[in-house]
């Protein structure tokens, strides 16, 4: 009974990674079908019009400042970017999703584990377009004087 349960599981464990290796592909295969269906080509000789340049979204962390070093565990993260966007807040162990109201302006709190703590900041259009800020912070429960 032993060997056959581990044959099972071996043989679950292979399909399980296969199966996540192939979505894993998948995924990025149409991410990159996506970016290159859209060029135009010029049409009887003449040139094409240029594409209009995309929206730049603007990601601004204003709190707290990066390499900061702090002693509570609990840190507010406020920044500014595309009104209504979807932004993303991933730190060790934790991960907040805030929308940004009408004016841009995002607000979440973020647990911070004892050490350095990267905390990536990610903001998300409706076009599938995201822009990425990564803070250094450090949790010390050290007293400092």
């Amino acid at each position: 009974m032993r060997k056959e349960a581990l044959v099972a599981i071996l043989v679950g464990l292979f399909l399980g990674l296969v199966i996540t290796f192939g979505v894993y592909r998948a995924n990025k295969a149409v991410k990159e079908h996506g970016k290159t269906s859209n060029s135009s080509l010029p049409v009887n000789g003449s040139q094409a019009p240029s594409p209009l340049p995309s929206p730049m979204i603007s990601l601004r962390i204003t709190e707290p400042e990066d390499n900061l070093v702090l002693t509570k565990s609990k840190v507010t993260v406020s920044g500014t970017t595309e009104p209504k966007s979807v932004v993303a807040l991933l730190a060790e162990g934790n991960e907040a999703l805030v929308l940004a109201d009408e004016e841009g302006v995002f607000s979440a709190e973020v647990e911070l584990t004892s050490g350095a703590n990267e905390v990536k900041v990610i903001s998300l259009l409706k076009t599938g377009e995201e822009q990425e800020k990564t803070l250094n912070l450090v949790y010390s429960t050290a007293k400092i004087e």
